[in-house]
């Protein structure tokens, strides 16, 4: 079979024979997918980079949580360590008051008492002691209850904000996460790109081997490949159509 003088090169060789003969439709097909695989690629781009830049937002986000926290926590701190001294401030000037009015008492008590050596006032300023030791004990009761309620308070908040924290812990997490399945699949994407691109090639090869165009190939060396492989096809269309 001879291959028809095309491209005016005066030549007319026969073609090699062989077993590997493609047709050119599948060719095309590759290209259509390549082409196809690579919008795909360029779409998926600006998903992959609008998802970077949320990352990257989350991360300077928690930043700034975790700062303000930490600031809302010293403040915390330093209110209670301020309610704490007032309080010992408090207690101290009670006691000192309740110290001075016992004095006292015990005092004018002492004295009614060398005037008159009377049981009874005895009595009374037993009395007045208990009283007085039990105001105390009821102040120092309430101010340790008022300390714990603190306490309490404190470690509620401290809990709440170590829960918000892992929270955000975690979303940052799932992100990354979906980030790194794109970029997966991105890869996997390329990989199969490659794949396509090398099939393609050593389909051309196989196509140069396999038919010699009239010496064309020989001659123009300085051709580019890409027009090499459409004159191919050309070429095998018109043989096909034949």
């Amino acid at each position: 079979m001879k291959t028809p003088d095309i491209f005016h090169t005066g030549k007319s060789v026969e073609k090699k024979t062989s077993g590997f003969d493609i047709p050119s439709e599948i060719i095309i097909n590759i290209n259509i997918i390549l082409i196809i695989t690579m919008m795909l690629l360029l779409l998926l781009l600006p998903l992959m980079m609008m998802l970077m830049m949320m990352t990257v937002m989350m991360l300077m986000m928690m930043m700034m949580i975790m700062m303000m926290m930490m600031m809302m926590m010293m403040m915390m701190m330093m209110m209670m360590m301020m309610m704490m001294m007032m309080m010992m401030m408090m207690m101290m000037m009670m006691m000192m008051m309740m110290m001075m009015m016992m004095t006292m008492m015990t005092m004018i008590l002492m004295m009614m008492m060398m005037m008159m050596m009377m049981m009874m006032m005895m009595m009374m300023m037993m009395m007045m002691m208990m009283m007085m030791m039990m105001m105390m004990m009821m102040m120092m009761m309430m101010m340790m209850m008022m300390m714990m309620m603190m306490m309490m308070m404190m470690m509620m908040i401290m809990m709440m904000m170590m829960m918000m924290m892992m929270m955000m812990m975690m979303m940052m997490i799932v992100k990354l996460l979906l980030l790194l399945l794109l970029l997966l699949i991105m890869m996997m994407m390329m990989m199969m790109m490659m794949m396509m691109m090398t099939i393609h090639i050593s389909h051309i090869n196989d196509l140069l081997h396999n038919i010699n165009m009239g010496g064309y190939i020989e001659e123009n060396t300085h051709l580019s490949p890409l027009t090499k492989i459409n004159v191919h096809i050309y070429y095998m269309r018109s043989n096909y159509i034949k």
